[in-house]
């Protein structure tokens, strides 16, 4: 079995005369679970900030004490952007490639 090339760091490569740091390669898992996941965190992390900016958007747009503020309903509606964020992302989700070859 052939060994996968090891990947050098930024380290080595913006400094040619340092002495090279070299890190083994990491060890990725295939298939569809793997491309789930990955498009599964990524929205997560998008809806996320969506939802953070929308909350401090209204805090900032109330110009109000912190303290003060209708949090039920600044959270209700930064939850409603967090699902629309969620569900904008759909359109993203990984499908299969089929073969065009291959008929079933």
């Amino acid at each position: 079995m052939a060994e996968a090339p090891l990947r050098r760091t930024w380290r080595a490569i913006l400094e040619p005369n340092a002495t090279p740091v070299v890190q083994p390669p990491t060890r990725e898992i295939g298939g569809a679970v793997s491309a789930i996941k990955v498009w599964f965190i990524d929205t997560l992390i998008r809806a996320t900030k969506t939802f953070a900016q929308t909350v401090a958007g209204i805090l900032g747009a109330n110009a109000v004490n912190v303290l003060t503020t209708d949090w039920k309903t600044d959270l209700a509606v930064g939850l409603g952007a967090f699902i629309a964020s969620f569900l904008q992302n759909v359109q993203s989700f990984p499908t299969p490639k089929v073969d065009s070859t291959t008929r079933a």
